[in-house]
């Protein structure tokens, strides 16, 4: 599992902890190639880039989103697109955003023109087309998007209460979709021209969440019951391993380390955050606390270090990364970060992790990075 699961995770809120970086390494998990020098650095996170649009908010900011990198014109990657609807029940609203995050378009976003009342959004890309995914009293619409955020056409509509984020998987070359349902999981195949082929089921007690991640040519869905939690790696639509917790792991996400084939699943108790170790799709006990009184977890892999982030007790949106060679994770909150019930992201966007969040004053995007204090 790598030295990373070797110490315990510590998290803290205050971001005045400070971690040691092997040589070689620069802020935002660059290397720099010249730096010879053997003595240590240390590093603490820190917001090196803002966006922030639509400063007038009509509705609720109690918002659902989820974001996506698609590809240009050209089949370079830049920028991203940001899907939301409201938790309540509403129309799909989306936003182009370019490598700086400056909105491109209309900054009040464009209505998606699909006629359903969604509580919740996904968003991928899929040879190149973006694709939404919106649950929608029990069923899940999938509809592929042109680049000016309007609808080319739908693909399928299949029954079920949730859905991953990214919505579309791939297991050694199978287009897969995953969704979690009353009778558990449901992972749907499709081929290249989004025809169904197949279907397969794994059955449990009712879902109540779950979460997905494309891990190199495989998947991993991980979903959680009232009283347990699955994880399951797919290398096809019927093969792979999976593995059960005892206890739930409600509001999960998961990121992984395809190089080591380690994951980290963060979720939500009664507590607080906490996190599960997975190693080759079994997840591995014990699990750790990350903060008590927190909620709506969030984790990232940017390719070098896990980011974790979380909602503090007072409601605001804390971040944190862990070292893989020490195993330490430090923490700060943003400053002025609000996001109301878990209305915020993290991504990747042109190589670097992002926070996007929605809060009574609007969208902010905030990129985040790592810095030597010394």
């Amino acid at each position: 599992m790598g030295r990373l699961f070797a110490a315990i995770l510590l998290l803290s809120a205050c971001g005045d902890d400070l971690i040691s970086q092997p040589p070689g390494q620069v802020p935002g998990g660059k290397v720099d190639p010249g730096q010879g020098s053997p003595t240590s650095q240390r590093f603490v996170p820190d917001v090196c880039g803002v966006g922030r649009w639509t400063t007038t908010i009509a509705s609720d900011p109690l918002m659902d989103i989820a974001i996506t990198q698609p590809v240009s014109v050209t089949g370079a990657i830049g920028g991203g697109t940001l899907l939301a609807v409201p938790r309540a029940g509403g129309t799909m609203t989306g936003f182009t955003l370019d490598g700086k995050m400056n909105i491109v378009g209309n900054p009040n976003g464009t209505k998606i023109g699909i006629n359903e009342s969604f509580t919740a959004v996904s968003a991928s890309v899929a040879a190149g087309t973006l694709v939404s995914a919106g649950v929608d009293a029990g069923t899940i619409r999938l509809d592929l998007l042109n680049r000016d955020l309007s609808v080319d056409h739908q693909v399928a509509k299949i029954p079920g209460n949730f859905v991953g984020k990214p919505a579309v998987l791939y297991a050694n070359g199978e287009r897969l979709v995953p969704v979690a349902g009353d009778a558990g999981l449901t992972v749907h195949a499709f081929d290249a021209s989004w025809g169904w082929l197949d279907s397969k089921d794994f059955p449990a007690k009712p879902a109540t969440g779950m979460t997905t991640v494309q891990m190199g040519a495989k998947a991993m869905v991980a979903w959680s019951t009232a009283s347990d939690c699955h994880v399951r790696m797919m290398t096809g639509l019927s093969t792979g391993v999976g593995s059960i917790m005892g206890t739930p792991c409600q509001n999960p996400r998961i990121a992984t380390n395809n190089t080591f084939d380690n994951s980290v699943l963060v979720y939500q108790t009664d507590a607080g955050v906490q996190y599960q170790q997975i190693a080759h799709g079994v997840m591995d006990p014990p699990t750790q606390t990350v903060r008590l009184g927190a909620t709506s977890p969030r984790v990232l892999f940017d390719g070098q270090r896990y980011w974790i982030s979380y909602i503090d007790a007072r409601g605001d949106l804390v971040v944190g990364f862990l070292d893989e060679e020490t195993g330490h994770v430090v923490s700060m909150g943003l400053a002025g970060t609000s996001p109301k019930q878990g209305a915020y992201e993290l991504a990747m966007v042109d190589g670097f992790p992002w926070a996007f969040s929605l809060d009574t004053s609007g969208y902010s995007a905030q990129r985040l990075c790592v810095n030597a204090v010394w």
